[in-house]
Order: structure tokens, then sequence, then C-alpha cells
């Protein structure tokens, strides 16, 4: 946790095994339903990592 003013209040992080997995989950139905209302409620920062 981190009271600077440039500080994110939660993320949320998901591990998926290859690319094709990421594109799934992008196009799941749920993950679309989910991701419209955080829209409404949050900032958004995301960044793909590739191990």
């Amino acid at each position: 946790m981190s009271a600077r003013a440039v500080a994110y209040d939660f993320y949320a992080e998901g591990v998926l095994d290859d690319i094709p997995a990421v594109d799934r989950y992008l196009t799941h139905p749920f993950h679309r339903c989910s991701a419209e209302l955080w829209r409404e409620i949050a900032d958004w920062v995301v960044v793909d990592v590739e191990a």
C-alpha cells in the first residue's frame, strides 16, 4: 500500500500460458462484460509481460 498520490488503489494480475490464451481471455464474454463495468468506475493501466 502507498499513500502517494500517483499510486493505484489495487491491481488485478492474470497469469496465462501463452499468447493464444491471452487472446481467448480477452475475447471471452465474462471478461468483456467485466471490462465494460470496470471502465465505468476505474482508470486503467494495462501491461502485458511475456516471460
